[in-house]
């Protein structure tokens, strides 16, 4: 770990997104933090007193934002989750992401940054029959072919690598995290889930994991000021079974046979009658893919408060009952 700083002053890119918002609060009441710039190419969904917020959109060049404010450490949240059916608007997704990404890493390299945390995914490796019961940070990335999410996560992973070889004197830190639930706003997964009729695929009932959205945000406060370097599997405690979720959500679901599932899902995703995802994110419902946080636990001696279930029932307690 570094030695570490008597002011940490913190950029959170995204800042006006699900998690950025509830981050920029949480870092505000922290003693040791000097400083808070949130960037977003959108407006704070509420006002934050004490920091700096900068309209801008990620794919421009950031100027001299950290450098002006002496940022030294970075949380990048910004990302596109679109999907798109058609190709191009595809790869514009993709270009977009990668961009942002470049122009973070540009901005980190010109200015006094010592640390940067990078929210990644569990999509990165991929979801398929042979998955091992627990995945450790050491099984091989693989994301589904198709599902744009996990490519790009896995893509901008690698962006990341690279900058860590070029500049090892910078912190660097890769969060491959679950899904995140809670009691705010409805997010991207939250979403996903809250479809007028979802897919349950017969003979398969997958462990699934989530976060609690204030577990993920201790978390990321503890490293913007506490430089641990390394990629992290993060996850809440224990799993939930993809039923008993599908209960619990009192979600409005049929069974299929994966014959008929998949085909089904890929012909209703090119006529547009449903944005989510193409068929292969049926694999995500169909096999598990379950992260081991042993890693994490043992580098950082955090606790996590909530359990997977615990973080859905919070979710459902606040928006659906």
């Amino acid at each position: 770990m570094m030695q570490h700083m008597k002011e940490w002053r913190v950029a959170v890119t995204g800042a006006s997104g699900y998690i950025g918002s509830q981050l920029l609060n949480h870092l505000e009441n922290m003693d040791s933090i000097g400083r808070i710039v949130g960037i977003d190419s959108k407006p704070l969904p509420l006002p934050i007193h004490n920091i700096r917020v900068y309209r801008q959109d990620l794919t421009k060049p950031l100027g001299n934002i950290l450098q002006s404010n002496r940022i030294n450490s970075v949380v990048h949240l910004a990302f596109d989750f679109r999907e798109f059916r058609d190709e191009q608007d595809s790869k514009l997704v993709e270009l977009n992401n990668i961009s942002s990404l470049n122009n973070v890493l540009e901005a980190c390299s010109s200015s006094n940054i010592k640390n940067l945390i990078y929210l990644s995914s569990h999509t990165v490796y991929g979801a398929t029959i042979d998955n091992p019961g627990h995945i450790t940070e050491k099984f091989e990335p693989r994301p589904l072919v198709g599902f744009q999410y996990g490519a790009v996560k896995l893509a901008s992973e690698n962006l990341i690598q690279e900058f860590r070889i070029k500049r090892p004197d910078i912190n660097v830190t890769i969060l491959r995290c679950c899904m995140v639930l809670g009691t705010h706003g409805n997010n991207y997964v939250a979403d996903s889930f809250q479809k007028p009729l979802l897919i349950k695929i017969t003979g398969y009932d997958p462990p699934m994991q989530f976060i609690h959205e204030s577990d993920l945000i201790r978390l990321l406060g503890r490293l913007s000021i506490t430089p641990t370097p390394g990629t992290f599997n993060v996850a809440g405690k224990g799993t939930i079974r993809y039923s008993k979720f599908l209960k619990l959500m009192k979600a409005k679901y049929i069974i299929l046979p994966a014959f008929l599932a998949y085909p089904i899902v890929e012909f209703s995703w090119k006529l547009g009658l449903q944005r989510s995802s193409p068929s292969i994110g049926l694999n995500l419902i169909r096999y598990p893919t379950v992260l081991s946080t042993k890693k994490l636990k043992q580098t950082t001696k955090f606790e996590f408060h909530y359990s997977s279930e615990e973080a859905v029932l919070a979710h459902i307690n606040s928006h659906i009952n």
